[in-house]
């Protein structure tokens, strides 16, 4: 039997493992991610990994106050 490319299960595996991602972020925020790290034992990439998971959790759910980073909205006249 010929092969396809690889099976379903070993595509899965692939899909689940781990991706890396490059961003720029300024100086003062990379000084907070590297205290913070300092302080919680832990290493800055995996504290920007959990703080980018814990975010995305928050913005799939219903908002029960505006996000921090919102612009504030003026009062409609």
């Amino acid at each position: 039997m010929a092969s396809d490319g690889p099976s379903a299960a070993r595509l899965q595996v692939v899909q689940r493992s781990p991706r890396r991602v490059s961003v720029t972020i300024p100086h003062a925020l990379y000084a907070e991610l590297l205290e913070r790290s300092d302080l919680e034992g832990r290493s800055v990439s995996n504290l920007a990994a959990f703080l980018l998971e814990f975010g995305l959790q928050r913005l799939s759910q219903p908002p029960s106050a505006p996000p921090v980073f919102a612009a504030p909205r003026t009062a409609a006249r």
